[in-house]
């Protein structure tokens, strides 16, 4: 499903072969998450986190796929100029440049789909 969505969005095949099928449901879903595991959390979340003890910052079993979920976040955040922690966390998990292009392509084409 999360294919069809790519092929849909961007007519390269490489985009669809760059991830596989549960990477690309990972980015699916979190181009729809908030923003709050890549920004620092309000001042009230910090006051309930200490006072609960309760973080709530979601994250994936999967360290690969929590780096593709924070990589989506941290571009939507902050379009092309991904912080470079983010990046290198990027490329330790596994995953190559051309990769970190693609899903900044994709996060524009959807961007521009929803604008239009």
């Amino acid at each position: 499903m999360a294919t069809n969505f790519v092929a849909s969005n961007i007519a390269l095949p490489i985009a669809v072969s760059a991830f596989s099928q549960l990477e690309w449901t990972v980015v699916s879903l979190a181009k729809r998450d908030r923003l709050y595991p890549v920004t620092r959390p309000p001042i009230i979340e910090k006051l309930l986190t200490m006072l609960v003890g309760e973080a709530r910052e979601p994250s994936l079993a999967n360290p690969r796929l929590e780096t593709l979920r924070r990589t989506v976040l941290a571009i939507r955040r902050w379009g092309r100029g991904v912080p470079g922690d983010i990046a290198a966390a990027f490329d330790a998990a596994g995953f190559n440049r051309r990769q970190l292009e693609i899903l900044i392509d994709v996060i524009y084409a959807d961007r521009a789909e929803r604008l239009a």
